[in-house]
């Protein structure tokens, strides 16, 4: 099997017995099947879809009504796989949170710790949202 990488970067395959395509074909319906069961993990690693940008998101993050300190990390979750993380300055804020899907419901958690809030992604922009976590009693 041979290949060659074009200017416009696409990966061609050449074979004469019609391999490539059915490889071609397999990863396509793997790639949708995954698509509609609900797994993400493909739409997170390519970024955002074409025509949309990340939308942002910054605020306090607060655990157990104190601010959080600086480095503890807050991290947002879709169906339980993690989008992104950043770490908290030493004010207690987090800033630059970016979640490059639209239309995903998206969890947050706070040094591990589930936040109260939660969000629905929409295309660019940003969203203050200040974070609330508490530790198990």
């Amino acid at each position: 099997m041979n290949s060659t990488r074009p200017s416009n970067s696409k990966l061609i395959l050449q074979t004469g017995n019609g391999v490539a395509l059915f490889v071609i074909f397999a990863v396509t319906v793997i790639a949708f099947a995954g698509l509609a069961s609900g797994t993400t993990d493909a739409v997170y690693a390519s970024g955002p879809a074409q025509g949309q940008t990340a939308r942002v998101f910054s605020g306090s993050a607060v655990i157990a009504n104190q601010p959080a300190p600086q480095g503890t990390v807050v991290t947002v979750y879709s169906g339980g796989t993690e989008i992104a993380s950043v770490s908290v300055d030493a004010s207690g804020r987090y800033d630059n949170l970016q979640v490059p899907t639209t239309g995903i419901f998206v969890t947050f958690t706070v040094d591990g710790l589930p936040a109260a809030e939660t969000a629905t992604t929409q295309s660019g922009g940003a969203t203050t949202l200040d974070l609330n976590a508490n530790r198990a009693e």
